[in-house]
């Protein structure tokens, strides 16, 4: 299979996203070192409950679960992305050294400031 996206570090750590034309079945995130070694393959299963799989969009084909910014960190140490959107916006981050993964929920709220004209 072909990796549908790919990131790598500037240290090399290559982390690949889903597989061409069967996105959310398989190897869906896996992280590689710099030297090609496989540090960490994931299914779906492996990260999420039944339940949270079955709440991602499907089509014949493929499973929808991850959407919006998918990123290497600046610091170069962490796999960031988003898998469910505003209100529920959730992310996920992979730790480059080790491919341990954490979950975040993020409380996204657009304000707006009204200024208030001041007397002088």
């Amino acid at each position: 299979m072909a990796p549908v996206d790919f990131f790598v570090s500037n240290t090399g750590e290559f982390v690949t996203l889903d597989n061409w034309n069967n996105r959310g079945y398989g190897a869906v995130l896996v992280l590689y070192r710099a030297d090609g070694k496989l540090v960490r393959s994931y299914k779906l299963s492996d990260l999420f409950t039944k339940k949270e799989i079955g709440s991602f969009p499907m089509s014949v084909s493929s499973i929808s679960w991850h959407n919006g910014p998918t990123y290497i960190n600046a610091d170069q140490k962490t796999f960031y992305m988003s898998y469910h959107e505003p209100p529920d916006y959730r992310e996920l981050l992979l730790n480059l050294a080790s491919g341990s993964v954490r979950f975040r929920a993020s409380v996204t709220t657009n304000h707006c400031w009204m200024l208030e004209k001041v007397e002088q």
